[in-house]
């Protein structure tokens, strides 16, 4: 099925917001979406990142917090790339056969008559009220669940409709914090996908056009702020 790639970020998150759900919807109020498989539970720190596999079709990004917080976000996606429509084949109704049932005679069983002896009853010796202590309920604090989603930068994987790419190319420091290594995901400066293992002890410079962000490992990015040679 083809499908496009879309650039997610958070924004200001609250604390109490730490996993979200991320679907794809076709309609402007999410009301018509399904999962992304990939993303059912995405840590907030991995954030920003690509969101890939996005259905074509998609016009809107549901973000669902999870855990503590119950509150979502609907977002429409910029430059969303379009596919040609595949004819859909029509399918043959099967006739339904019709069902029959048979009469079942009713049938009765007499029940005996039975008695029951009622025993003797005693007057109950009232015993005077008692008072139970009432518990005072401790507040609950209110959780900090705001978080603002910005979505854009769609580039289509295939590309029926290519997206210009951005002029601005970055150089980024990548390092491993713990671990053997660590993998990172980032745009080279033509704007194509790219991925890059670093080995701990390592410390490369590469040129992206967005923020490289750790899919493996624990790892660290520093920008530089300097701009790229062509």
């Amino acid at each position: 099925m083809p499908s496009f790639v879309a650039s997610v970020n958070l924004g200001t998150v609250g604390d109490d917001i730490t996993s979200v759900k991320l679907y794809a919807c076709t309609d402007s109020s999410c009301t018509s979406c399904v999962s992304l498989s990939g993303y059912t539970s995405v840590l907030v720190s991995s954030f920003p990142r690509n969101i890939g596999d996005i259905p074509i079709g998609t016009t809107n990004i549901k973000v669902e917090s999870i855990g503590r917080c119950n509150v979502s976000q609907c977002i429409s996606i910029v430059g969303i790339p379009t596919a040609t429509p595949t004819p859909t084949a029509t399918n043959t109704p099967t006739p339904t056969p019709t069902p029959t049932s048979t009469p079942i005679p009713p049938t009765s069983t007499p029940i005996p008559p039975t008695s029951t002896p009622i025993p003797p009853t005693s007057t109950p010796t009232p015993i005077g009220p008692t008072s139970t202590p009432t518990n005072t309920p401790t507040p609950t604090p209110t959780p900090n669940c705001n978080f603002n989603v910005d979505i854009s930068n769609s580039t289509p994987t295939p590309t029926p409709t290519p997206t210009p790419t951005p002029s601005t190319c970055l150089i980024y420091n990548l390092s491993v914090s713990s671990g053997a290594s660590a993998d990172f995901s980032y745009v080279d400066c033509n704007g194509n996908a790219a991925n890059i293992l670093v080995p701990s002890g390592d410390n490369p410079s590469i040129c992206s056009l967005t923020t490289p962000y750790v899919i493996g490992g624990n790892g660290s990015v520093i920008n530089t702020n300097s701009i790229c040679a062509n």
